[in-house]
């Protein structure tokens, strides 16, 4: 696990004078619904999940070429991709293209990030139980490093490749959608298939005050919940369309349970349904 600076929230006014504090862009988040769940890609974990199988079924694992599963992936991506009404990147560039597999669920190499620390919080408490967790990264800590590697954004996919060294590039997409604007969404891009975001990051001088994995209390989550909602952060502005309209309904009881009299009358009503549902099953006996 990387060298996270670790601080168990007490309240949510005291996550709000956290963030206060911290400059907008400057700043990274990603929320774990799980505060024991690792910093991984979708692909990483793919490719962990398949090393397990193997293993189990021949007795030794697979060995895969990793990178080649990417770049053939990548290809059939875009060569079906095209054959669906879906907005598309308008050049070549690898990242973009990843970015939009990303998207619609396939594995890629590429983490999920947000500039906003509440929308972190966000996927941090939309579900499960158990503690969670919100990690929150200074930029500069991939910035400088950035900066001093590459020589052109552009062909930033190519020149990861020809890398020798272990890093994390933030990209920020040219291809969009009203889903990544809503959620201020960026990616941290590792530049190796085999290690996880985690493992590289152990690499990284931390400081205290760049890199902290804030706890969230199981305890917490409940007023979480009504702390996002008073600020609008919900899954139908985060999901537009039908998709977040969906989603909202898995947080509906968190907010009929509210009107103690409304809330009688529901359990009545399903009492009463009850009531009729064994009266049938007797009469059919």
């Amino acid at each position: 696990m990387s060298d996270f600076y670790e601080q168990r929230l007490k309240s949510w006014t005291e996550f709000d004078q956290f963030v206060r504090e911290k400059r907008f862009r400057q700043w990274i988040y990603r929320g774990h619904t799980d505060s024991n769940w690792p910093l991984e890609s979708s692909l990483y974990r793919l490719f962990y999940e398949i090393g397990i199988v193997t293993q189990a079924s021949r007795g030794k694992k697979k060995s895969l070429a990793r990178y080649s599963h990417e770049r053939v992936a990548l290809q059939k991506f875009i060569a079906t991709a095209r054959q669906y009404d879906i907005p598309l990147p308008l050049d070549d560039d690898p990242l973009e293209w990843f970015a939009v597999m990303q998207h619609y669920g396939a594995p890629t190499r590429l983490l999920d990030a947000t500039f906003s620390p509440y929308v972190a919080a966000y996927f941090a408490i939309e579900n499960g139980t158990g503690d969670a967790a919100i990690y929150c990264f200074r930029q500069k800590v991939f910035r400088e490093i950035d900066e001093s590697t590459f020589s052109n954004i552009d062909t930033i996919y190519r020149e990861i490749l020809t890398q020798k060294e272990d890093f994390i590039f933030v990209y920020e997409p040219k291809w969009t959608t009203p889903r990544l604007l809503a959620q201020q969404g960026l990616f941290l891009v590792p530049s190796s298939l085999s290690r996880s975001h985690d493992t590289i990051m152990e690499a990284y001088e931390l400081e205290k005050n760049d890199a902290v994995k804030i706890i969230i209390p199981e305890k917490l989550r409940d007023d979480g919940v009504h702390h996002l909602r008073r600020m609008n952060i919900s899954s139908t502005m985060l999901f537009p369309g039908i998709e977040g309209f969906c989603r909202s309904l898995c947080h509906q009881p968190f907010f009929v349970v509210q009107d103690e009299g409304r809330i009688g009358e529901l359990e009545q009503e399903d009492r009463n349904e009850e009531d009729k549902r064994i009266k049938r099953t007797s009469n059919r006996s």
